[in-house]
């Protein structure tokens, strides 16, 4: 994974998330996992919009960027407790929600965001898994 040989792994997970500037990220499979089992959501028209953008903040200090940001473009709110796909998504429209993401202090492909709600774990450079959880 690491073609980028001269920076350290925190800036090179930040260039493959955010590239130089900003990047988006669609969701390829989702699951909801709750009290009733595990459904597969991937199938759904409305996870397939979902999107997540992931960007660096302008640091003036530096005349470069810094923070690693991310905007979760849901769409349709999830109802969490749903028993069955057709009721995973409700008809009520989510503007998107931004984030910092912070680093791991030991595994700096690990990030946590959205008030440690949100788990990212880069994979690979074509590969990011990410558990949301609803509290």
């Amino acid at each position: 994974m690491n073609r980028y040989k001269y920076i350290g792994k925190r800036e090179e997970t930040t260039l493959i998330l955010a590239s130089r500037h900003q990047k988006v990220w669609k969701v390829a499979s989702a699951r909801l996992t709750n009290i009733h089992g595990t459904l597969e959501m991937s199938t759904s028209n409305k996870i397939r919009g979902v999107e997540f953008m992931f960007f660096r903040s302008a640091n003036p200090q530096t005349s470069g960027y810094g923070d690693l940001h991310v905007e979760y473009r849901l769409g349709y709110a999830i109802n969490t407790s749903a028993r069955i796909l057709a009721d995973c998504f409700s008809d009520t429209y989510l503007d998107p929600m931004k984030s910092e993401l912070f680093f791991d202090d030991v595994d700096e492909t690990l990030l946590t965001g959205f008030a440690g709600q949100c788990r990212l774990s880069l994979i690979h450079e074509q590969n990011v898994s990410l558990v949301w959880a609803f509290w």
